[in-house]
């Protein structure tokens, strides 16, 4: 994976979305099982970073409102740009459908 970055907000997120498509070309490469490893390790660690983040934001007065990943319009696939536009915020329970 491409390392480095530049001071273009467009430019990032280009490569961004490019990585976010080539991790799933991966996810969709490996074999039966192999992918809990990956989730477990990685992925996991980057959730933390982002909770940490979001903790962060909270305490410096600029909360991150809540999503739901089972209400979110998850596609196989779909890791561009192009993605389904935001829910309405909502408070409480974020699993509940």
């Amino acid at each position: 994976m491409e390392s480095g970055g530049s001071d273009d907000w467009n430019v990032e997120v280009t490569r961004f979305f490019d990585q976010l498509a080539a991790l799933d070309r991966e996810l969709e490469s490996l074999a039966a099982g192999a992918v809990e490893p990956l989730i477990q390790g990685p992925l996991a660690d980057a959730l933390t970073h982002v909770g940490r983040l979001a903790m962060l934001m909270g305490m410096a007065g600029l909360p991150v409102r809540p999503e739901s990943y089972p209400r979110a319009e998850i596609v196989v696939g779909r890791t561009g740009g192009e993605q389904a536009a935001p829910e309405r915020e909502f408070d409480g329970d974020a699993s509940a459908r």
